[in-house]
């Protein structure tokens, strides 16, 4: 076998680990941030996996001064402290990566780099193949032809011998040295020759060999920057190169027993995994060992009774015995397409018993001449006979109907329903064939067990698939839980809810990963591709899964059932008509609009071009940075890692300083408009109903707030001129309909007022005077009549300020005034409204007791950070906090309005659709002869949603338009 030692730079390995995933950490439920483990722990599996190595250490740096810092005491000076969420998870990687057995190892006074460099050059000797693990550039100078550097990452590995050192470095790897002694380092502030950058250092040491002899050269070089500083910087390049050089002596001697790889997976290993709800990489270790995953607390793993139905008896006979018993059914759907609007079905799995399941393959039901039963059982002994046929031409007689009667969006027949003619007609399969054939010959049985409200449902994210079946004719009915929907309440800030996320964190199960049997990117096919006997098992272990959550999660739920059983899944059904309806959209208007945008976009650039005193690429971030702050000398904000920062937030704090920022910002503005709603809201028509049909989500936002996407219609601003436009050209979708919007007025301020119970507020509101007037004349001291413009808008930014827990320097900024100023102004507002500060005092220390915060209706946030030592973390956790009840509040009450208004819209014979839901806004289409009702309605639903000690006012406004309805 071939002698193969990897060398892991651990220290750049943890730090790395770390920042990719900077912005959404990865925490346990108790809240103890894993990040650096995952990450580190992920790439360490990653690589035995793949190369199979022979021999491993792991190599830490030292918090003891290197002789680096002994030659050059600004060694490393600028180097910014570890972060403490690193710091904190210290403790733990030591223990996962002893518990692993591979060798670790540190030298107090030596680099990892020197420690792994000695290490590399003796196990050369020994005849090994060497690979060094880092991404750190410093050790390309270690290359040989049996020393690589072994750079893993996300995209593809990068294996560097002596060729591709010198491809990507241009030098050779025993001249690296001098170039980087040439160019400095500043991550390491390591000086060299200033002004000499990287091609500069390279085409020297091309020139001239080492170092030394670029030096000794200096004085005879032509006059400029480069002769100049490598005269003036001689003694400081080097010493610089005995900085960058890689000492190859260190005090450790290599021990090929000593770093032999053995199995990972021990006890400790798993136990302390466990721990930490690393389960997904718990089960890679597992496989990678060959190990069997342990028992479930419920149903054990190899208990897997999986059986394929491809006849029509036998799916007869299981519809009919399970209408007849009404256990708790399990359900999934497979099908062609991620949008439920375009998706065909290609198989249902459903579930009634832990470990057991059955797949209904769809396409082999289209042949009628199919007489016999074909049931794959994994486990033949364990199989259980199917029930005999009850009722059996009831199931057939169900599908006879189906041409004649019109679509029960709320699941009553025609008679309970006087929407029924509202809805477009249901997709017809776009296959034809024994698929379509298919489709028709399950949904013939199945439909009257989906329709059936007296068999309870669960299943996993079930409003996509009982959208997909409303959009063939099937109004699903009896849904009683839904694990996506109980993860999220139970936790609302998980980064992801898949089964696949769920089954590892609650069940400690593996699942059958979607790509697995699909692929992915261009080569990726459809469900309806792979081949039945995959489908089968993947599509069964959904809906068992989906089984044994609704077990495991329903007794978490606690004091949060209610949210589940009385918010989030009676709007379950609210969502699915909104997304089946859609919204019409005046594809005529935006395209006008795209023509305008051009012309101004072509104006805008122009006018940029002048601004800078040149033409440049505006959308390259390089030549801007290189505009701004070379050439007109602007004052670098931030700096990147490719250099100075050239974002949104840059560009606002330099548009005062000149007229190329400010250009810019318009410029971007419109861009990003025209992308992402003008051109692209025309190609997310419907073929069929000729509307867009956006997806809502109940899932992503931890307040409760509702999200949408794919398009996303929340975030279309209403300020500007171009976001009212492309409000505008969302119309009724028939003639004689026009459009509704109702819109809570100030709806988070009356919230705040009803949970602090300031008097004052609280007597504000009452009043139904202008609150933010009302601010401005007590904290300015004046009359009401007196207060402008400018004042009223100043109060009106700390009235909602406040409740995001804006700071003194947050207001400062927005109101362009010194932070003195913004304290005092808050200080005021405070004094005014004692109340309030009460209550953001109150809720932080309740929040540091119990660990979470709840909105009136009880639904619970955990804000672990809460107690974090680190002083930034901990105020947006308490900022968080202060919020997290006001806005969760209000996202309950519009959810609970939405789900009376829906209740009274089929009740009452209004003919009228809900068609988006928009933070505070709801947006209808209705019938000219039946807007006032629904105007009566909607407002009685919106404002006795959810019980106030204040008036709830909501805004209701009509039109042609949505822009003309706001």
């Amino acid at each position: 076998m071939d002698k193969r030692i990897f060398l892991i730079d651990g220290s750049a390995q943890m730090y790395r680990a770390h920042f990719a995933f900077l912005r959404n950490p990865l925490k346990t439920s108790r809240g103890e941030i894993t990040s650096a483990i995952f990450g580190f722990l992920n790439t360490l599996v990653s690589l035995i996996e793949k190369e199979r190595p022979t021999h491993l250490a792991i190599v830490f740096d030292t918090a003891e001064p290197t002789f680096r810092h002994k030659a050059y005491t600004e060694y490393k000076a600028t180097r910014q402290k570890m972060p403490e969420e690193l710091v904190d998870q210290l403790g733990r990687l030591d223990q996962v990566l002893k518990a692993t057995g591979i060798p670790i190892l540190a030298r107090p006074g030596w680099e990892a780099d020197d420690v792994i460099g000695t290490m590399a050059r003796q196990a050369e000797a020994e005849g090994y193949d060497v690979f060094m693990v880092t991404g750190d550039k410093d050790y390309q100078q270690l290359v040989s032809e049996h020393v690589f550097l072994y750079n893993p990452s996300k995209e593809e590995t990068l294996v560097m011998g002596p060729k591709e050192v010198e491809a990507h470095f241009g030098v050779p790897p025993e001249r690296v040295i001098d170039v980087l002694a040439l160019m400095g380092d500043t991550s390491d502030n390591v000086p060299g020759a200033a002004g000499i950058g990287p091609k500069t250092a390279v085409k020297l040491v091309l020139d001239h060999g080492s170092v030394e002899a670029v030096l000794d050269a200096a004085a005879e070089m032509k006059p400029g920057k480069a002769r100049d500083a490598l005269l003036r910087d001689r003694e400081q390049v080097l010493m610089s190169k005995e900085l960058v050089t890689i000492d190859t002596h260190a005090p450790v001697d290599f021990g090929h027993d000593q770093c032999d790889l053995k199995p990972i997976l021990n006890a400790e290993l798993e136990r302390l995994l466990n721990e930490l709800e690393l389960y997904s990489l718990l089960e890679r270790i597992r496989k990678m060992a060959g190990a069997a995953a342990p028992a479930g607390a419920q149903a054990p793993l190899s208990v897997r009774n999986y059986r394929l139905i491809q006849d029509r008896a036998t799916l007869s006979q299981l519809v009919d015995k399970w209408r007849r018993e009404r256990p708790l059914l399990s359900m999934d759907l497979e099908t062609t397409s991620v949008d439920p609007m375009r998706a065909e079905i290609v198989g249902a799995s459903f579930a009634i018993v832990e470990g057991e399941a059955w797949y209904v393959d769809v396409a082999s039901l289209g042949d009628a001449g199919n007489p016999k039963s074909k049931i794959e059982n994994r486990n033949a002994d364990l199989r259980t006979p199917p029930s005999p046929p009850v009722n059996g031409g009831e199931s057939e007689g169900h599908m006879s109907g189906r041409e004649s009667r019109r679509l029960d969006l709320f699941g009553g027949g025609m008679a309970d329903n006087p929407n029924a003619d509202l809805g477009p007609p249901p997709s017809p399969p776009v296959n034809g064939g024994e698929s379509r054939r298919g489709s028709e010959a399950f949904l013939s049985f199945a439909r009257a067990l989906y329709e059936d409200e007296q068999v309870p449902k669960t299943g996993q994210n079930l409003k996509y698939d009982t959208l997909v079946l409303l959009n063939h004719g099937v109004v699903t009915c009896g849904i009683v839980f839904d694990s996506i929907l109980a993860a999220y309440i139970i936790n609302p800030g998980s980064r992801t809810l898949s089964i696949d996320a769920l089954a590892r964190d609650y069940l400690q199960l593996p699942k059958i990963a979607t790509d697995e049997l699909i692929g992915l990117g261009k080569s990726q096919i459809t469900m309806r591709e792979v081949p039945v006997e995959r489908v089968c098992e993947y599509a069964c272990e959904d809906a068992d899964y989906a089984l044994r959550l609704a077990h495991k999660l329903k007794p978490m739920l606690a004091s949060q059932e209610k949210i589940l059983t009385e918010v989030e899944l009676p709007l379950l059904p609210v969502l699915r008509e909104m997304e089946f309806n859609g919204i019409r959209l005046n594809v005529e208007l935006l395209a006008e609009m795209s023509k305008e945008l051009d012309r101004d976009l072509i104006r805008l650039t122009d006018e940029c071009y002048r601004a800078a005193g040149e033409s440049f690429n505006l959308n390259s971030t390089k030549q801007l940075a290189t505009i701004l702050f070379d050439k007109l000398k602007l004052p670098v904000q931030k700096k990147l890692k490719t250099g100075p920062s050239t974002d949104v937030d840059t560009l606002t704090t330099l548009a005062p300083m000149h007229d190329l920022p400010l250009k810019l910002l318009e410029y971007r503005t419109l861009a990003k408009l025209k992308s992402t709603y003008v051109e692209a809201l025309p190609q997310m028509v419907h073929p069929r109903t000729g509307r867009v049909h956006t997806t809502f989500s109940q899932t992503v936002a931890a307040t409760g707030r509702l999200a949408s996407n794919n398009p996303n219609l929340q975030n279309i601003p209403i300020r500007t001129e171009v976001g009212r436009r492309i409000r505008e050209a969302f119309v009724p979708g028939e003639a004689g309909w026009t459009l509704v919007s109702a819109d809570y007025s100030q709806i988070e301020l009356r919230i705040m007022a009803h949970l602090s119970g300031d008097e004052r507020l609280v007597a504000a509101f009452n009043r139904g005077g202008d609150i933010h007037a009302e601010t401005a004349a007590l904290i300015y001291k004046c009359d009401l009549t007196t207060v402008n413009s400018d004042m009223r808008r100043a109060a009106k930014t700390v009235n909602f300020g406040i409740i995001y827990g804006q700071t003194d320097f947050g207001l400062a900024q927005e109101l362009g005034i010194p932070r003195n100023e913004a304290k005092a102004f808050r200080d005021a507002y405070f004094q005014l409204y004692p109340g309030v500060r009460e209550f953001m005092d109150r809720t932080i220390v309740t929040c540091r007791e119990r660990g979470f915060v709840e909105t009136i209706l009880g639904r619970q946030r955990r804000i672990p950070d809460i107690e974090a030592k680190e002083r930034q973390v901990r105020e947006f956790a308490e900022r968080t906090a202060i919020n997290t009840p006001v806005q969760g509040s209000a996202a309950d009450m519009i959810k609970l309005a939405m789900i009376g208004i829906h209740r009274r819209l089929h009740s009452e014979k209004i003919a009228a659709r809900m068609l988006l839901q928009v933070h505070d806004e709801l947006v209808f289409e209705v019938a000219e002869a039946d807007r006032e009702p629904l105007e009566t309605m909607v407002r009685e639903e919106m404002q006795h949603a959810l019980p106030m000690s204040v008036p709830v006012i909501v805004d209701i406004g009509h039109g042609p338009s949505w822009l003309a309805a706001h």
